[in-house]
């Protein structure tokens, strides 16, 4: 079993003035990913570190598998990304944003912020290592 490593980031996102915040499991075979938008603040606010902004929206937008290789359902598949910032490499990746509601639901509302690393954690044994016992 890998030994999984839990990454929280914020960062602006590539477009606008709002920011992504990132839940990463990342392990030798890949990465789990659940990442939220957080409002769109305006120009008025200034900078993303300003502390002013306090009550922005939380818009949970998708749990994201990130490969270093094809998915074994999509073996001939092109990579997603010649240079994907979480693997560090190429990258192949799918998702699915209903998840990210539902995890969203369960753990950010109830305030219980360690059952997101839970279900990531359990999101990538599923994914990535039981998808080598079965195919093994």
């Amino acid at each position: 079993m890998d030994k999984l490593e839990h990454i929280m980031q914020l960062k602006p996102q590539h477009w606008g003035s709002s920011l992504r915040l990132q839940w990463i499991v990342r392990g030798e075979k890949g990465a789990i990913e659940f990442h939220c938008n957080l409002g769109d603040f305006g120009s008025q606010y200034g900078s993303y570190d300003n502390p002013l902004v306090r009550n922005c929206r939380i818009e949970p937008w998708g749990i994201e598998m990130h490969s270093p290789e094809p998915f074994s359902y999509n073996p001939d598949a092109e990579a997603t990304s010649e240079f994907c910032e979480i693997l560090g490499g190429p990258c192949w990746s799918d998702g699915s944003s209903s998840n990210a509601l539902e995890l969203y639901d369960s753990a950010v509302i109830s305030g219980n912020w360690n059952a997101i690393w839970n279900e990531l954690d359990e999101w990538y044994h599923e994914k990535f290592e039981k998808e080598d016992v079965d195919n093994g």
